[in-house]
């Protein structure tokens, strides 16, 4: 575990967000370059679709990664549901300038993102669960299934990775559910009151995978906050999309806080407390 970690999701193209974001929490400069040390940042998912600068956020990502490992520090990019839809040709949810554009330039827009590209490239190594210190940072979440089947991390990534573009019919047989509503990208169910795993499955399953919490994505919350009563699960996904809901998770000295672009804390408790 890094001395600070500071973790987002969910940018969705919001590239001016992202940086006042970053400016206000040190993490770079005015001049949009790392400030942040030996700190780490990690992106859980869903960087693109929906906003209409979406190359802009993803090509700095990509600069801060080379810059942090530079200054002895770390950007983690973890793959989220759209990262994949969109290498795969669903373009649903695109702007429509990028489809706009391809199009005018002969290209299919998933062309953007095929394996003999940078952006395509990036995606297919990087992981779709990231497990740093006593945390767990995956998209969606991991559901009772993991429990029941262990698979171990390195091997979903992997896998994940592999059908990046791909059909999911191009997966083991064995992993096909990993692409599935119960798989890491997709899963909601920390957040719907009939389908939450019991306390002591969810106990279980971070024992398994030697974590204390879950730091997921993709499913909305007004605020950075738990979203259980055990305290297990941290939902970081606020909208960017409205101004001034930006809120990231900080964590330093062995404490978790809430953190809005100004780098105003709000604090959350303990790692591990209950």
């Amino acid at each position: 575990m890094p001395e600070v970690l500071l973790a987002v999701s969910d940018i969705e193209g919001n590239y001016e967000a992202l940086g006042r974001f970053l400016v206000g929490n040190g993490v770079v400069g005015e001049d949009l370059h790392w400030t942040f040390g030996r700190g780490h940042l990690v992106f859980v998912g869903d960087i693109v679709d929906r906003g209409e600068q979406v190359t802009e956020t993803l090509w700095l990502i990509h600069r801060l990664q080379f810059e942090a490992r530079r200054a002895g520090g770390a950007v983690h990019f973890v793959l989220g549901n759209h990262e994949v839809m969109i290498a795969g040709g669903d373009t649903r949810y695109v702007h429509e300038r990028y489809l706009y554009t391809t199009h005018s330039m002969g290209l299919d827009y998933e062309e953007l993102f095929g394996p003999d590209t940078e952006f395509g490239r990036w995606f297919r190594r990087s992981p779709s669960v990231l497990r740093i210190g006593e945390l767990l940072f995956v998209h969606g979440g991991l559901s009772p299934t993991f429990l029941e089947r262990r698979p171990p991390l390195h091997r979903v990534n992997e896998a994940i990775a592999f059908s990046v573009g791909r059909p999911r019919e191009s997966l083991d047989p064995e992993l096909e559910w990993l692409l599935s509503s119960d798989g890491p990208l997709w899963y909601r169910g920390y957040h719907r009151e009939s389908e939450r795993p019991r306390p002591e499955v969810l106990a279980r399953l971070l024992a398994a995978y030697d974590a204390r919490h879950v730091v997921v994505g993709h499913t909305v919350v007004p605020e950075v906050k738990f979203v259980d009563a055990d305290r297990a699960v941290i939902g970081i996904d606020v909208a960017w999309k409205e101004a001034g809901s930006e809120e990231g998770l900080r964590i330093e000295g062995g404490q978790l806080f809430a953190v809005d672009a100004r780098g105003e804390r709000r604090p959350l408790g303990p790692v591990g407390g209950r």
